[in-house]
């Protein structure tokens, strides 16, 4: 059986208020090629479908062309749960009529309580079941109320708690074979980024790896890193850098060869963008921005930026004259300035005793401690100072 595992698409996400959209657009049509080119046997979205519990209809006009295209025309399963940024009950609407079409969608685990069985997908392959358990993002809350336990008879207070329940639920009901999860949650030891939402503050929402040792393998959302933990513990991560903190990602999708016995193969497949993202340094000449990092040829003039500039003085709007040259510029941050600045502040009892021109004389030097206002510079200071008094 093969097995295309993808997560994180965060359909209808903004970056510094510029839509995403079209580059979504753009990475999952590349996403059908590789459905196309591989023909797996199902697919699995691991959660994050859209970047907001209340998505914009153009994002989920976008899922409903791509899942028509896959689903309608060929013919391929595709389950999917809802994440953290996920609306459980938008997610796992019409589930039961989707699921005729062979689109399942699970946004949580049960629609009531009690609950009494995990979400379960049997499909066969030439060896016989592979089980698929599609486990929605679950708060420690949520699991409490489906199963109606009290603290008493059971804490469930943490992420771990959460996940270690459900797992053992699992076993009791499909102890053996081939068995697949589809979860999402933070395993511990995986490398964040800045564009995740914490699950909870501080530890809470860590899972340990070993949750996860039982199952054939465990295809995971919610860190955009591609990555693999454990014993075939595996994030297939974003299609797209939704931050700068994923400049240096290879964003991937997962392919994955089941054969009687688990894994036979497992190859990562690369997702072009319409925009790729860096983070460079440059410099501000003759009001041109200038790249001075490494392999300036590989930005784009409509790539996302992160710039920091390594001009010493500063400049009237410095944006606009980057994005002269860069018009998706998005975040600016200077040099860290290597000259040795001055730590003694200005007595604040002095203050009232000294001129405006005093004042401007103490700030500009504590800000250029190397150079000092000439007689020439001062004498216009006075002289503006006197004009402005009149």
């Amino acid at each position: 059986m093969k097995i295309l595992h993808t997560a994180d698409w965060h359909l209808g996400k903004y970056l510094n208020n510029f839509s995403l959209l079209d580059d979504q657009r753009y990475v999952l049509q590349k996403f059908l090629e590789i459905v196309r080119a591989h023909q797996p046997d199902v697919i699995l979205l691991a959660g994050d479908v859209y970047d907001r519990s209340v998505p914009p209809a153009d994002a989920i006009k976008l899922f409903d062309e791509v899942m028509s295209e896959i689903i309608l025309h060929l013919k391929i399963p595709v389950i999917a749960i809802a994440g953290n940024h996920d609306n459980p009950q938008r997610v796992g609407y019409c589930n039961a009529i989707l699921e005729k079409q062979g689109l399942y969608m699970f946004g949580q685990i049960t629609s009531a309580p009690p609950l009494t069985t995990m979400p379960q997908i049997t499909l066969h392959d030439a060896f016989g079941e592979v089980h698929f358990f599609p486990i929605p993002y679950t708060e420690p809350e949520t699991l409490r109320y489906f199963t109606a336990l009290a603290d008493t008879e059971l804490p469930i207070r943490t992420h771990q708690d959460t996940l270690a329940w459900i797992v053992q639920q699992i076993d009791k009901q499909c102890p053996t074979g081939r068995r697949v999860l589809i979860g999402h949650a933070f395993v511990a030891g995986g490398e964040a980024s800045d564009s995740e939402r914490d699950l909870l503050i501080g530890g809470a929402a860590y899972v340990e790896t070993s949750l996860f040792d039982k199952f054939t393998y465990t295809a995971l959302g919610h860190l955009h890193r591609p990555q693999t933990l454990g014993n075939n513990v595996r994030y297939a991560g974003s299609p797209l850098k939704y931050s700068f903190s994923e400049a240096t990602h290879k964003k991937t999708v997962t392919m994955l060869t089941l054969d009687a016995q688990g894994i036979a193969e497992k190859e990562e497949i690369a997702l072009p963008a319409l925009r790729d993202m860096h983070r460079i340094t440059g410099i501000i000449e003759d009001y041109s921005f200038k790249i001075t990092s490494k392999n300036p040829e590989a930005v784009g003039e409509d790539d996302f930026l992160e710039v920091t500039l390594e001009n010493e003085h500063s400049f009237l709007n410095p944006m606009a004259i980057v994005q002269k040259s860069f018009k998706n510029a998005m975040h600016l941050r200077r040099a860290e300035n290597k000259r040795k600045r001055k730590t003694d502040g200005i007595d604040a009892s002095s203050l009232k005793d000294m001129t405006e021109l005093d004042l401007f004389t103490a700030f500009y030097q504590k800000c250029h401690t190397d150079t000092a206002l000439t007689d020439k510079q001062i004498g216009f200071l006075r002289e503006s100072i006197q004009s402005l008094r009149k």
